[in-house]
């Protein structure tokens, strides 16, 4: 007598040497001193692919005690798929309230080592 048996198979491309590699430039921004309630010059982080295959970035979220003094631009529809040796950039500006503050801007992509942490810091005068 057979069973029939129905199986459910997901196929992972797990190869180190065809998946995106994401590099951040700089490793963190620091903003120094900004006027209160009065938002920086954006910085840039480049975020360039050093793998073998496409990184997509999936986005940029904020976390930390002073997330909401911090807003990032990810980069703009078409922009996000960045092939083998290519880059793009990611915009970050503080609206800085009183006192030294600080966040963390988690950036996730299908890359083998997302998520990356780019620690934030300013001081609001």
């Amino acid at each position: 007598m057979y069973k029939r048996v129905m199986l459910a198979v997901t196929v992972c491309d797990s190869d180190p040497n065809m998946a995106g590699f994401a590099v951040l430039t700089p490793a963190g921004l620091t903003f120094g001193n900004q006027a209160v309630n009065t938002t920086s010059a954006a910085k840039a982080i480049t975020v360039a692919n050093s793998g073998a295959g496409t990184l997509d970035l999936g986005g940029g979220t904020i976390t930390g005690p002073n997330a909401d003094n911090f807003a990032v631009q990810m980069p703009g529809a078409g922009q996000s798929l960045i092939s083998s040796g290519s880059s793009t950039t990611i915009m970050v500006t503080f609206t800085p309230t009183t006192g030294g503050r600080g966040a963390t801007l988690l950036i996730d992509s299908n890359g083998i080592n997302s998520p990356q942490a780019v620690p934030l810091s300013g001081n609001g005068t």
